[in-house]
């Protein structure tokens, strides 16, 4: 397009070195007038004083600038200014890193800015109705809370009994699994294979200790994040102590499968994740919670049938919701530790109804959360720990457990008995178990086997 021509009363410079450059500036204005014949006028363009500035002005510009330091200071400076530099991108890096993974030292720094600054108003003491908070426990004698055990069974497996006869599928004895090869030749290895409909299953591993300590074993159920790989420092843990693990995974998670399942009106469907199970009980009339419950039962029966100590159950995420519900319908779990994983509807914030199995209407229509932790607790011998993260990065966050916990207590007394407690862990930042909840967790074992020992001495 036609440009204007130079003109040096309009072009005023924007820095010294353009007075230095003005005799190449003049030099391009001829090229300008005629750039079809030159054909390179294309590299000018108007500033914004109305005249023509060579673009290779700014590259000489930013040469100078970048150079200016390297110029005028020693070159010791010049060394500590570049490694200054680059150890300040090297850091930023780092937390860029530490912030997307919650990696260290992430969850230090967020604790200690909480501290100093709480995120979360603290609650007042006192009955829940000074908070403006309402609970409903509709179970008042021990015979309304064994019917609402049954009719909870009911619901998931269309009996009035537990599947006592449902039993693992297919059992692996000493299998060779890398991901345990390290804790060397004092751990067997066995895998439990639970089958159940459209395809979906459930791997167990059984990992014994050759010289158990204890009498117990201990269920632990992994959440949302897949295998129990991701609690191995946990399992080790308990296999050290001498305590018999069995493992399981979340169904559709890894190990386990993800089938592909035929939906009349929407064809071949791959069950991806919880949510896809929604479509199971619209079509086939099921209740998809039953595969969440199911491999935990078949597993406990497979427990019973060779051990008659006790069994205790430890989850996380959406495991802690399963040991929830299990010990809901499951009395032979004598000790349930759900850990971060479900808090009553009427206390929950904007992104906590996530997850499908957590807000089943039909489901919590037979029995509300606390009503579920007095079922998982209500007797004499049974107790139920759950643990909430108070500086949880995904969910339950907060003190809002200690608020139900004095309401489930009371039905408690006025049942059969039972133990519940909610503890508030603030020794981190994250959704995990943390070294202070192993301490009352194994501490609430050894209580039960001290109690147990002193019963049969009796």
């Amino acid at each position: 397009r036609p440009v204007k021509p130079f003109s040096p009363m309009r072009s005023k410079p924007l820095f010294p070195e353009h007075e230095l450059l003005r005799g190449e500036c003049a030099a391009a204005k001829q090229k300008c007038r005629k750039p079809s014949e030159t054909g390179n006028g294309w590299h000018l363009r108007a500033s914004k004083h109305g005249g023509l500035v060579d673009r290779r002005i700014y590259r000489r510009m930013a040469k100078i600038a970048l150079m200016l330091p390297v110029c005028l200071l020693p070159r010791e400076e010049v060394i500590n200014l570049f490694l200054a530099l680059l150890m300040g991108i090297v850091l930023y890096a780092a937390g860029l890193y530490a912030g997307a993974s919650k990696s260290f030292p992430y969850g230090p720094l967020v604790l200690l800015w909480r501290r100093f600054r709480p995120s979360l108003p603290k609650l007042p003491d006192g009955p829940p109705e000074q908070v403006g908070v309402h609970f409903v426990l509709e179970i008042e004698s021990q015979q309304e809370l064994q019917a609402r055990r049954r009719e909870l069974i009911r619901y998931l497996w269309n009996s009035s009994a537990l599947p006592a006869s449902r039993l693992p599928d297919k059992i692996e004895s000493n299998v060779r699994d890398g991901l345990w090869r390290r804790l060397g030749t004092n751990i067997t290895v066995d895998r439990w294979h639970v089958e159940m409909d459209f395809g979906i299953n459930s791997i167990a591993t059984i990992l014994s200790p050759t010289a158990a300590v204890h009498r117990t074993t201990i269920v632990y159920h992994q959440g949302h994040e897949g295998s129990i790989g991701h609690g191995r420092h946990i399992i080790e843990l308990l296999l050290k102590r001498g305590f018999r693990v069995v493992g399981l995974s979340m169904p559709l998670l890894e190990p386990n499968r993800q089938p592909n399942v035929t939906f009349r009106r929407h064809g071949e469907i791959a069950l991806l994740d919880h949510d896809f199970l929604a479509l199971l009980e619209h079509e086939y009339g099921v209740h998809p919670v039953r595969y969440f419950v199911e491999p935990v039962i078949a597993c406990v029966n497979q427990i019973r049938a060779t051990s008659d100590g006790p069994i205790a159950m430890l989850g996380i995420s959406g495991g802690g919701w399963t040991t929830t519900l299990s010990a809901a319908v499951d009395d032979r779990l004598a000790l349930s530790f759900p850990v971060a994983g479900s808090l009553p509807f009427s206390l929950r914030r904007k992104g906590e109804f996530a997850d499908f199995e957590n807000h089943v209407p039909s489901l919590y229509e037979i029995a509300n959360y606390p009503e579920l932790h007095v079922l998982g607790a209500c007797s004499p011998h049974r107790t139920q720990i759950q643990i909430l993260n108070e500086f949880d990065t995904v969910a339950w966050s907060g003190r809002r457990g200690v608020l139900y916990e004095r309401v489930v207590q009371e039905k408690l007394r006025t049942l059969a008995g039972g133990t519940f407690s909610v503890v508030i862990d603030s020794s981190h930042v994250g959704h995990r178990i943390s070294r202070l909840a192993m301490k009352r967790i194994l501490w609430e074992i050894q209580n039960l086997e001290k109690k147990a020992r002193e019963k049969v001495s009796r």
